[in-house]
């Protein structure tokens, strides 16, 4: 029967414990790779929780910038309630 159908398969194959193991370990072995790898990356790639001294320099940059935006909204809106009272 095999003959004239050669490409039926014999049937179902019994599980080798060896290649399965092997599989499971392959497995395993990229997981705690992949786990090492990650856990460097965040460690490198996120900030300290204490800000450098650039950093701390350019917030208080922007924050300044921030509250001089502000002032001079408020001259404005100030001049312009001045304007209409004239």
């Amino acid at each position: 029967m095999r003959a004239v159908f050669p490409t039926l398969p014999m049937g179902p194959r019994a599980c080798d414990a060896r290649g399965m193991g092997k599989v499971v370990v392959l497995i395993l072995g990229l997981a705690l790779v992949s786990f090492v790898v990650k856990t460097a990356l965040d460690k490198t790639s996120s900030p300290g929780q204490t800000h450098s001294a650039p950093r701390r320099q350019l917030d208080q940059v922007r924050n300044k910038a921030h509250d001089l935006g502000r002032q001079q909204q408020d001259a404005v809106d100030k001049a312009e309630v001045q304007a209409d009272l004239k």
